[in-house]
């Protein structure tokens, strides 16, 4: 499909050169990619059955459309397979139009938080964009609330062993942090995510708080999923491990939160996946001595 998103397609009862399934759906997909803009591509997923039932000579399209926390299913029959595909989409299109106002209509923090980015939203002026701005701020604080304690967390793993002992530098961090947030918010690109916004203007504040401090000083970096060690690492690929390994972002989240280029991450990050890889392999070296010592002893 256009844009880049995830299709497939399967034909029923159609014998081998009588349809080209291709030419016929292309215009249709082309429209809905255009409805489909904003929604992460990663994120939506079309599957099409393309159907002609042998004693009635009739066709039928069958569409089902995976988007964020909502699953579409749509039907067209007609007796040429470009009309039956035409009104299956078109009804497609309905219900899409349906979840898309839906969404518009939720605060902006649980748009960004399921990763959309749906234009057309309604303009704010007057007294509506005051109690607007008043919800958002709202949620935004209830937003922060939640996500308080990984933010703590993240700081004290930043000011590493001597963490104790700026427990009220850390307390103060967060609440300039929960202050910044709804004027960041405003000025954000509206694909950035909340999470993903929250752990920049972290960053910045630890930064700026402590600029000559060398971040997780002292704390072995040890992959969570399997607790190996992966040795010394300098300041960027310790910011990227923590990001990538420990708080569960994406390459481009990171490069967002870090402002650098993905692909600058993402070389970092391949090189720490060859680091466990070498861990990896030398454990299990060092384990086979042991294990067949074991063995003896026990024949």
């Amino acid at each position: 499909m256009a844009e880049g998103y995830a299709w497939t397609y399967q034909l029923v009862g159609v014998r081998e050169g009588e349809l080209d399934p291709i030419a016929v759906l292309r215009p249709e997909l082309d429209r809905l990619a255009e409805r489909l803009r904003g929604f992460a591509e990663e994120a939506v997923a079309l599957e099409v059955e393309l159907e002609k039932d042998g004693a009635s000579g009739r066709w039928y399209t069958r569409l089902g459309l995976d988007l964020p926390d909502d699953v579409l299913r749509a039907e067209g029959e007609a007796l040429d397979p470009g009309p039956a595909a035409h009104r299956a989409f078109a009804r497609l299109a309905h219900q899409l139009e349906a979840v898309k106002a839906r969404i518009r209509a939720e605060p902006e923090w649980k748009q960004r938080w399921r990763g959309l980015s749906v234009t057309g939203a309604p303009e704010s002026f007057g007294a509506g964009a005051q109690l607007r701005e008043a919800q958002r701020d709202a949620d935004l604080e209830r937003f922060f609330t939640r996500a308080r304690g990984e933010l703590e967390s993240y700081a004290r793993r930043w000011f590493g062993t001597s963490a104790s002992e700026r427990q009220a530098v850390i307390a103060r961090i967060l609440e300039e942090v929960r202050g910044e947030l709804p004027t960041r918010f405003a000025a954000t690109p509206f694909t950035v995510g909340t999470r993903v916004l929250l752990y920049r203007i972290l960053r910045g504040r630890l930064h700026a708080a402590e600029p000559e401090l060398t971040p997780f000083a002292g704390i072995p970096p040890l992959d969570p999923r399997t607790g190996i060690e992966l040795g010394e690492l300098d300041c960027e690929e310790r910011e990227v491990f923590e990001l990538y390994f420990r708080e569960g972002f994406s390459e481009n989240e990171i490069a967002w939160i870090l402002e650098r280029e993905p692909e600058a991450v993402g070389r970092t990050v391949r090189g720490l996946f060859e680091r466990l890889r070498a861990a990896l392999v030398m454990g299990q070296a060092a384990e086979q001595p042991r294990a067949e010592r074991a063995h003896a002893r026990a024949a």
